[in-house]
């Protein structure tokens, strides 16, 4: 299933197990979305009275949480506007977890019918340059597509990207 980390309608059902429940610093809200590396809720940190996306792994597998947090430090290692920003990672409850930006839109795999070609092209403009920041880095997105980018649209109807899952 495509990973929709940030999709404006929430999603029900038994991997909501963390919705409504505050743990540490975060009051957990509902669960956005879920793909292979976890669980996204939409949650506040009571500490920096912020609004973040909440990514929880469900695994304990000692390599699946390996690459977790390596997903989180490469993406961490990088400052560009149009990469999304993690804040912290950390466990609730034995849970790993990575706190970062929360992005108030959706993946350009379920936003790009809405657009026209030219603000598609000015999206791919905006990550291709995100990507070339990475590259900078020493950092190779392994996995970038339309479901790992997700957008937003301005109060004056621009489409803003944010590369994701690094």
């Amino acid at each position: 299933a495509e990973d929709t980390h940030f999709v404006a309608e929430a999603t029900e059902g038994p991997g909501a197990r963390w919705s409504g429940r505050t743990c540490g610093r975060y009051q957990i809200f509902e669960l956005l979305g879920e793909g292979g590396m976890g669980q996204v809720y939409r949650a506040h940190d009571t500490v920096l009275n912020r609004s973040v996306a909440l990514k929880l792994l469900p695994s304990a597998d000692p390599r699946l949480v390996a690459r977790f947090l390596l997903e989180a430090r490469a993406q961490a290692r990088v400052e560009h506007e149009h990469i999304c920003k993690v804040y912290e990672t950390g466990e609730l409850e034995g849970t790993p977890y990575i706190a970062m930006q929360l992005v108030a839109g959706r993946t350009l795999a379920a936003a790009y019918e809405e657009m026209s070609i030219e603000e598609e092209v000015q999206i791919m403009m905006l990550v291709a340059d995100a990507v070339h920041a990475a590259h900078r880095h020493g950092l190779i997105h392994r996995d970038l597509k339309p479901g790992n980018i997700m957008v937003e649209q301005a109060e004056d109807g621009r489409w803003i990207p944010y590369v994701m899952d690094f």
